[in-house]
């Protein structure tokens, strides 16, 4: 396995049936669920360590929870790996085979250690209609 493939296997634990548990939810957080079903990118920002991330993953448990495939989920953290968006979702959707047809969501955590980060998630979202992007930092 690549490199990559290792990072994204190690940051998606859902994938190993772990759950996400956290009691408290912020306010937003019904919200950001109910956007989840409309085809745009959602976009959390704040200062560090404010909930973020833990809203992210959430997220991704109330989706599982809901009956989404964990492997239809992807999160990534660009904190502890830096890489091409781009090459994050194709490696992903090659390790899960991820088609054209499959209702995907990703969840990519501090995104603003990527140099033009807005161009590259607006050609990924202009050209994977299938999948739902959200992205915090």
């Amino acid at each position: 396995m690549s490199k990559l493939t290792d990072q994204i296997t190690i940051m998606n634990d859902h994938w190993r049936g772990e759950k996400y548990e956290y009691t408290f939810k912020r306010i937003y957080f019904q919200n950001l669920v109910n956007d989840l079903k409309k085809r745009k990118i959602i976009i959390l920002t704040g200062p560090r360590q404010t909930g973020k991330t833990t809203l992210m993953l959430q997220m991704i448990q109330n989706l599982i929870e809901k009956g989404i495939s964990p492997d239809k989920i992807l999160y990534f953290s660009f904190d502890d790996y830096i890489e091409d968006p781009l090459n994050v979702v194709k490696e992903w959707t090659k390790l899960n085979a991820i088609r054209h047809t499959d209702k995907g969501y990703v969840f990519f955590d501090e995104i603003q250690f990527i140099d033009k980060r807005a161009r590259k998630i607006k050609l990924l979202h202009d050209n994977m209609r299938y999948l739902t992007f959200i992205i915090s930092g």
